[in-house]
């Protein structure tokens, strides 16, 4: 069974090979690049990989990877996709969900997913710069309610919408790469998106790079790390490690592909997030019109939530764990057998909370005769 982060970092070796294989330069970067250097693997709150290469190697790296990925993969970016958000590159693992409920983006695949983006040079001419970054924060900001926009998110909003009026969504991000391409001493790294990535900073910190292992896969970047934070962060990169970081509320899961919760659903990812904000407005009225779907979806993902909760305690109560239960019990180390039964009580009173049938989510039967055998007096919730 694997977590979140064992799936971002297959999706990231996944891209690192075929970087590899068509010499193009790459870096991790953002959050992904802040775990491999503090603690050399994945930290347990990153649900979203970030990987970045020179603007110039966009069209080479969306050929390769549409060429080589492997099954279960998909790559969504502004070429194909006219609602995509930004200029980046959005690779995700098909076979996974990662779905932020309350904010259409404009995806086409809702998994678990690394972000690829440029390495671009900024703009000797300051209002051709501005422009084009105003064409950024608009192609993200046409989305959502107008009436809880800032002035500039509007401003934005209308300019990109004006941009795709003259210019399809292809040219535009042929326009941009292009013009981010040329040479500068000066060069940023960003996304829009929640949580923001956004790198400033000088070309020379990427002429030296090096190695740096994450969960035990050796991965590039910047040699000087310290210099590159500074440009990210503009404060210690300690600190910012150690407040973690804070994702938009999202439904997440490894075992539970996004097509197959969605088909549950019997609905489509915008539709869903429409109603979302249907329902929404209709409790800001104190209407409960709405609650019904609201419950549907809610107990929808409840039980994907505890299918991959199911999954995970299956490998972790086999028959060997068992017979750990009952030495345990039988030398009275009645602490550690808590502790080891811990995660199973948990989803027992999971099931109870959600009203969920506990039969449908049996994690071992055996488990549950041998608690009753040895009197642990364990509550199980029908």
């Amino acid at each position: 069974m694997e977590n979140v982060q064992d799936i971002i970092c297959q999706l990231l070796k996944e891209i690192k090979e075929i970087c590899e294989s068509e010499k193009i330069r790459y870096y991790l970067g953002g959050w992904t690049a802040l775990s491999a250097y503090c603690q050399k693997q994945c930290s347990e709150d990153m649900l979203l990989g970030h990987m970045m290469i020179h603007a110039e190697d966009a069209d080479r790296m969306i050929e390769a990877l549409e060429k080589k990925m492997p099954e279960n993969r998909s790559l969504d970016h502004l070429k194909k996709n006219s609602d995509f958000p930004g200029f980046f590159l959005r690779y995700t693992a098909e076979n996974t969900t990662a779905f932020e409920k309350e904010h259409f983006k404009g995806f086409q695949h809702y998994g678990i997913s690394v972000h690829i983006c440029f390495i671009s040079s900024v703009l000797e001419d300051e209002k051709e710069n501005g422009q084009y970054e105003l064409l950024e924060e608009g192609l993200l900001s046409r989305f959502g309610d107008d009436r809880f926009k800032t002035e500039r998110e509007l401003e934005a909003q209308n300019y990109a919408l004006e941009c795709l009026k003259e210019h399809s969504a292809s040219q535009l991000f042929d326009f941009w790469v292009k013009a981010h391409s040329v040479p500068s001493e000066k060069v940023f790294c960003r996304t829009k998106l929640k949580p923001r990535f956004s790198f400033e900073g000088d070309r020379s910190l990427l002429e030296k790079a090096g190695d740096y292992m994450l969960n035990g896969i050796s991965f590039t970047m910047p040699e000087d790390m310290e210099a590159f934070f500074k440009g990210l962060y503009q404060r210690p990169y300690a600190v910012v490690f150690a407040e973690g970081i804070k994702y938009p509320k999202m439904m997440v899961s490894t075992i539970v592909p996004y097509k197959e919760f969605f088909d549950m659903l019997g609905n489509d990812p915008k539709s869903v997030i429409l109603e979302y904000e249907k329902l929404r407005e209709k409790q800001r009225d104190y209407l409960k019109e709405y609650a019904p779907s609201k419950r549907y979806m809610d107990k929808v993902w409840a039980q994907c939530n505890l299918e991959q909760k199911k999954v995970t305690l299956q490998k972790i109560y086999d028959d060997s764990c068992l017979e750990r239960i009952q030495e345990l019990f039988d030398s009275g180390d009645y602490e550690e057998l808590y502790l080891l039964l811990e995660p199973w009580q948990e989803m027992n009173l999971y099931c109870k909370q959600k009203k969920l049938k506990r039969e449908d989510f049996m994690v071992n039967s055996k488990l549950d005769q041998l608690v009753e055998q040895l009197g642990l007096g364990f509550e199980l919730p029908s």
